[in-house]
């Protein structure tokens, strides 16, 4: 009876333990976003990454807390249509944040200490919103080829072409070979980008090559489609344009060979123009859809 008792005895305590334990782990939630929770700890190491990145010590517990939704409704989005980022393109990113980390706590001669589970976290969640707002670069407004001419010529005086190269099946096959041949591109030396034309000719029976009209009143509006295996970073790699076919352009001076570095540079300034106002509807959106709880 005696050791029956101790036992009861024993047993209460652990269930008033657990649910101590159980009560310190709800007061230090701070969110629910679907089914992910988020703690004051996510919160203090996200404020620590943070206030490197922007250099700014005074950020507020909203923004922070906007920056961990938001992310998480990213890496959600991206899962819910099959695209994974892999772990190795999560790796290449902490780098630079440990780089970067390092940098700051040799120069103000301090000791931020980021786990790496959070600055792992952080990573994915970079890659995760650069590789929507690839998506979005074409979706909510027209591009005109004026506005992508006068862009260009304003800084390089150039007399610019775009060429527009389309798969013509959808194969799995032919679509390797076009991300190839989009790959094979930027490795071309200055002789061969010359004569690049000569070069698309082996590809004939894989896309169409046109030359596309710049005084046309404007290039259809494009919708980005992200493509495994290839340079995501890259405004100018392939999309799935209106007529849903893939896609992709190029810009070339007035001898016709194509400069990646300048329909790169002119691409990324045509998303900054566009972009902030579809990224800021595509987070309403986003928000609306989703189950969030703040405590």
């Amino acid at each position: 009876m005696l050791r029956f008792s101790i036992f009861i005895l024993l047993l209460s305590n652990l269930c008033i333990n657990i649910n101590f334990a159980q009560s310190d782990n709800k007061k230090n939630v701070i969110a629910t976003v679907n089914e992910t929770i988020f703690t004051r700890y996510d919160l203090e190491q996200r404020k620590k990454i943070l206030s490197i990145k922007k250099n700014d010590t005074n950020l507020q517990k909203k923004q922070i807390l906007d920056h961990l939704i938001l992310e998480e409704l990213y890496i959600e989005f991206l899962t819910n249509r099959s695209i994974f980022i892999s772990e190795s393109e999560i790796l290449e990113e902490m780098k630079k944040i440990i780089s970067i980390i390092d940098q700051y706590n040799k120069s103000s001669n301090s000791e931020i200490i980021i786990s790496e589970k959070s600055i792992h976290r952080y990573s994915k969640g970079l890659i995760a919103k650069s590789q929507i707002e690839q998506m979005l670069i074409f979706q909510n407004k027209p591009l005109t080829s004026n506005l992508l001419f006068d862009m260009q010529t304003s800084k390089s005086g150039l007399e610019v072409e775009f060429w527009s190269f389309k798969l013509k099946d959808y194969t799995k096959k032919s679509f390797k070979k076009f991300q190839a041949l989009n790959k094979k591109i930027s490795q071309l030396n200055s002789r061969q980008k010359k004569q690049f034309l000569n070069f698309f000719k082996n590809y004939a029976d894989l896309t169409d090559i046109k030359k596309i009209n710049t005084n046309s009143l404007f290039l259809p509006a494009r919708e980005r489609s992200i493509v495994h295996d290839f340079d995501k970073n890259k405004v100018s790699s392939i999309f799935l344009n209106d007529s849903q076919q893939f896609e992709f352009v190029l810009i070339c001076n007035k001898e016709s060979y194509f400069d990646q570095q300048k329909t790169d540079m002119l691409f990324n300034k045509v998303m900054m123009n566009i972009m902030p106002n579809a990224i800021e509807e595509f987070n309403k959106t986003l928000k609306k859809e989703a189950f969030i709880e703040l405590f």
